[in-house]
This record gives C-alpha cells, structure tokens and sequence, in this order.
C-alpha cells in the first residue's frame, strides 16, 4: 500500500509540475488613460454585465489586409486604429444612434465590417463608418440559440449563414437599416431553396448541415472548424495565426490552442483582477502573442499572452520589425 501511494504521489507531483509549465507568459504592453480623446478609451461601470462584456473596450483585431490593429471603443461610438507600436492612427466613428456599447466580434470584408453583439445582433458599416444594414436579435429571440459568433456572410448576396448550438444552420436575409426587417430561414431544405431562388450557384447546405462554399466547409475561420463537442456552445472562436494555429476562447477567459492538424496543445485561464472589466474578444497578434485589455475607472491596460506554442514564427516577426512594440 505504501508503494502505490508513493507511486500515486509522485504522479501527483509531476501533473502539478505539468501544468506549472504550461502557463501563460504575460507581459504588459501599454496603457491608455479613459476618455474620448485620442489614446483613450471609454469604460463604464455596470454591476449587471457579464465580465468583460458592455463595460469598455470589448474587441481587439489585427487586420492583414491593412496592418493594423482595430480597438472597439463602444461607449465612445468609434473603432480605434491603431499600429505596431499601438498608438492611434485613425477612428472610424459610429452613429450615436445605433446600440453598440460592447460588440463580441468583428469580421472585415471588402466594402466593410460586421460588429457582431451576441445579446442583440449585428450591424455593417463602409469603412468610412456609415451604417449599411443591421439586425435586431432581442425580439426574435436568436440570442442564446446561435452558435456564438460562428457565422458566414455572403457580402455580394446580402446574406448571413449562422451555424446553431442544435446543430442546424439559419440563414439572415433581406438586410436592411430596419433592425427587425430580416428574413429568417432555417433547416437544410429550405435554406438551399432560398440560395438557389436568389441564383447563388457556389453556396449550399450539406446533408450533415455544413456550410458549403465552393464545396469546402465554411465559418468564420474561411476553412474548415473543429468537430463538435460537448461545450461547443460556450467556445468561442478568436482565429488563426500565420501557421495557422487555432485560437479559441470562453466566457471564462480560458484560452485554447491547437496546431495546424488540430491537435490540441494547450488550455489555461488567463483571468486578471480588476476593477471594472475586460476585453471579451481576444486578438491575435502577427507574432502569433494573444492580446486583450483590462481596465478599471481611469485606465485600459494592453497585455499580451506570449506565443510560446510557435516560438520560430514569433521570433522571425520582431525580427522582421525591430522597431515594434
């Protein structure tokens, strides 16, 4: 008896030493002062939200296409841009009349971005700012039912395809500024009746209820997405870095990763104290670092979770760019 138990301590010992080793390096990258000026960020106390969500600076996402970084700035009615260094280069400023105190994702397209509000819908906007059409979910009551922010949309049909924690796909159309003027369609049959009526020929529903673009599986990741699983409905998809590590994410703040042949490498919480919140979506940075804020009354934090799972693509970066941050 006394053997197993040394044998059971010892295995003990090493799991703890395990998961010591795996965790996170974090390190402080700057920091902004509150307010509406340039460099700053609104946050906003509110007992009632859910961390991280509707009390500041939700969103942080580096965009390929243009080599910067977007910061939603909610309360402020703007999305910061921002550079390498993380100074602020530019705004693009919202309508004070739309609802967008804390976006949960953002996706960019050619004429320009969806910010997605799981608890109330989406809205698209140029990128000069202007609102092209946006979607009211609190009435129709798709808030919980959605697959958090896993969606594709057709930008030249004007159509969104959502996948559902049931396993279903739903599909938006007939998009307008009205917020509650959308059409819903839902189940395989029908949704690929609505796609062949509208004359879409590369779009199509599988019989395992996959969205099909140019017959390869499509969501937010533009490939294909892990299988399903059993908290498929809490994850949460960050995106891809260049090696095209996945990134995934949840309400708890845990970070999950996997490598390119979708092996799992590794999962830990990356929760700070604070005093009023942080920021719900993660971004990837081009060095492969997993960025995020917090914040309290009078300042929002930028940190970074060092990429230590692909350590050569982060090297080669700052190589590459000596002078950023």
């Amino acid at each position: 008896m006394k053997k197993i138990g040394l044998f059971i301590l010892v295995i003990l010992i090493s799991m703890d030493m395990l998961v010591a080793e795996s965790k996170f390096e974090i390190d402080f990258v700057t920091s902004y002062k509150t307010g509406k000026g340039i460099n700053e960020f609104a946050t906003v106390y509110n007992k009632y939200l859910i961390d991280g969500a509707g009390d500041g600076p939700s969103i942080i996402y580096y965009d390929e296409s243009k080599k910067v970084f977007y910061i939603s700035d909610g309360y402020n009615k703007r999305l910061s841009v921002y550079d390498f260094n993380f100074k602020q280069i530019d705004e693009i400023d919202i309508s004070n009349d739309i609802y967008l105190e804390y976006p949960h994702s953002i996706q960019i397209y050619k004429e320009g971005f969806i910010l997605y509000q799981k608890y109330i819908g989406f809205t698209y906007h140029t990128w000069d700012g202007e609102l092209q059409w946006q979607m009211n979910f609190v009435e129709k009551y798709y808030d919980n039912k959605l697959e958090n922010n896993n969606f594709y949309y057709d930008e030249d049909n004007g159509i969104i395809l959502f996948y559902m924690i049931d396993g279903e796909v739903i599909c938006f159309s007939s998009l307008t500024k009205d917020s509650n003027g959308f059409v819903t369609t839902k189940g395989r049959d029908q949704i690929n009746i609505l796609i062949k009526n509208k004359d879409i020929s590369n779009i199509k529903i599988s019989e395992s209820n996959k969205i099909l673009v140019d017959n390869k599986i499509k969501s937010i990741s533009g490939n294909d997405i892990l299988d399903k699983d059993n908290d498929n409905g809490k994850r949460i998809y960050i995106g891809r870095n260049k090696n095209n590590y996945i990134y995934w994410t949840d309400a708890d703040r845990r970070i999950r990763i996997y490598d390119s042949s979708k092996t799992f490498i590794i999962s830990e919480i990356y929760r700070e104290g604070y005093i009023t919140g942080g920021s719900y979506m993660p971004g990837i940075h081009p060095s492969g670092d997993i960025l995020y804020l917090i914040y309290n009354s009078h300042e929002v934090a930028l940190k970074r979770i060092i990429n230590t799972w692909d350590p050569k693509l982060r090297e080669q970066w700052y190589k590459d760019h000596p002078n950023a941050k």
